[in-house]
């Protein structure tokens, strides 16, 4: 029988994935702050739905799973569904395992040229400062923590199966949700239950800790007092824009992994400084518990 604490019993399931009474284990106090933050967030930047997710990264036990979406101007709760979000939230994570198994060091050079590359007729990979010139020759390691696309573009070729890693991390069709996104993460980053090799920890590790470190792109949105590992990412199929974060902290000892999704109807500027300063309230918060 599967134990229905853990997120293990649900990640196969179909699109409607669980209720919350499913999960003995829930925080009350948790879940208030947590539905309070993620309603915040969907007003702040007109979202229609929306999923935040707490576990305890030491044990996997859901502390918080819980759904919002906008029903005519007003916030309700939501069914535990699972929705579109990019696999490229993944990206950087990937590409960093692909440098591990193919033994490529993260301080080997890579060539970002001027922040396009065409691949062929139909294909072309921009990096998002392209505008502005690109990046040029960077290390692997600076590429990944600053998402060049052409950088991890490359780490993954230099693996013989690289395009199929290519083709995973920029799927804009994957199903899934804030409880998966967060155990997924711990379990990669944090905990043995994933058969992953030393070396391809590591370099997950080192670049899921780095991006909110000085030179990676996000650390600026790095939260006050809380050493974090994570991501965020922000995705846009044209008609709706997905924000999402998954993370664990504190980074060298992960007490708490966190997710939070939110999708609006596409609009521009898009960011990730647009949800990081709700979703750093809830990580001060609970590293205060």
């Amino acid at each position: 029988m599967n134990d229905n604490t853990k997120m293990e019993a649900f990640v196969d399931n179909p699109r409607l994935v669980g209720k919350v009474e499913d999960f003995p284990t829930i925080d009350s106090l948790i879940s208030a702050r947590s539905y309070d933050v993620l309603s915040e967030c969907m007003t702040a930047i007109d979202g229609i739905q929306g999923q935040v997710a707490v576990i305890d990264a030491r044990t996997s036990d859901v502390l918080t799973w819980g759904a919002l979406e906008n029903v005519e101007g007003a916030t309700v709760a939501a069914p535990l569904l699972k929705r579109l979000c990019s696999s490229e939230t993944y990206m950087p994570f990937v590409a960093a395992d692909c440098l591990a198994q193919s033994k490529t060091s993260l301080k080997d050079s890579v060539d970002t040229g001027q922040g396009i590359l065409v691949l062929n007729d139909s294909v072309r990979i921009s990096d998002h400062n392209w505008r502005r010139g690109g990046y040029g020759m960077l290390t692997y390691r600076q590429a990944l923590l600053n998402k060049s696309r052409i950088g991890m573009y490359h780490a993954m070729m230099t693996l013989p199966d690289g395009m199929d890693y290519w083709k995973y991390a920029t799927d804009l069709t994957k199903n899934t949700n804030a409880m998966e996104l967060a155990t997924v993460f711990n379990n990669i980053f944090h905990l043995d239950s994933v058969n992953v090799s030393k070396e391809r920890r590591g370099n997950i590790r080192a670049i899921a800790i780095g991006m909110f470190k000085e030179g990676g792109i996000q650390h600026k949105r790095a939260p006050k007092n809380v050493e974090l590992a994570g991501v965020y990412n922000v995705a846009d199929d044209g008609t709706e824009q997905t924000f999402t974060f998954v993370g664990s902290f504190p980074a060298d000892k992960p007490k708490y992994a966190v997710s939070m999704v939110v999708q609006r109807k596409h609009k521009l500027p898009a960011s990730p400084a647009m949800v990081s300063d709700k979703v750093n309230e809830l990580m001060e918060w609970l590293n205060k518990k």
